[in-house]
C-alpha cells in the first residue's frame, strides 16, 4: 500500500495537467508552423504555375503579333502619274491608244528593272483662291492616275 499525502497528490494532478496544457500549446504551435509552412509551398507552386501560365500567355501574345506584325519591306515602289485623258487623232483612232499609251509607260519602266504592279486613280480637290472665292468660285475636282511600279529590295539595302 502506497502511502501517498494528500496535499502530493492535487499537486501532482495540477503539475500533470500543467504538462498537457503545455504539450497542447506546443503541438498547436508546431501545427501553425506545419500549415504556415504548406502555405508558404502552395504559394511557391501556385506561384510558379502562375508564372508558368504568364509565360505561355505572353509567348502566345508574341505568335498572335507576329501574325498581323507588319513584314519586312520586300520591295521599293514607284509611281508614275499619268494624265487621265490622252489626245488621239480621229484618223488615227482604232481603239487601242489606251492600251497602247500604258504600254509604252510600262515597257519604259520594265527595261529599268522595275515591275509594273497596279494603277490607282487619285482625285485632287484645288480650293478656290482668294480672289475666285470672293466672286463665287468654287473647288475644282481634277482625278490624276498613277502606275505604281516595284522591284525586290536587294539585301544590301535591307
Amino acid at each position: 500500500m502506497e502511502f501517498i499525502t494528500p496535499g502530493i497528490e492535487e499537486r501532482q494532478r495540477q503539475l500533470d495537467e500543467i504538462k498537457r496544457r503545455e504539450l497542447k500549446e506546443e503541438n498547436e504551435k508546431r501545427a501553425k508552423e506545419v500549415e504556415a509552412s504548406n502555405e508558404r509551398v502552395r504559394a511557391a507552386t501556385e506561384g510558379r504555375e502562375r508564372a508558368a501560365i504568364e509565360a505561355e500567355r505572353l509567348a502566345k501574345a508574341q505568335q498572335e503579333r507576329k501574325k498581323f506584325a507588319p513584314s519586312p519591306q520586300r520591295y521599293v515602289y514607284k509611281m508614275a502619274q499619268i494624265p487621265p485623258n490622252i489626245t488621239v487623232d480621229e484618223s488615227a483612232h482604232h481603239g487601242g491608244e489606251a492600251a497602247s499609251y500604258l504600254e509604252r509607260i510600262v515597257n519604259q519602266f520594265a527595261r529599268d528593272g522595275w515591275e509594273f504592279y497596279r494603277v490607282d486613280s487619285i482625285g485632287v480637290v484645288i480650293p478656290p483662291g482668294c480672289l475666285s472665292a470672293l466672286f463665287g468660285g468654287s473647288s475644282q475636282r481634277d482625278s490624276y492616275y498613277v502606275i505604281t511600279f516595284r522591284k525586290p529590295l536587294r539585301e544590301e539595302m535591307i
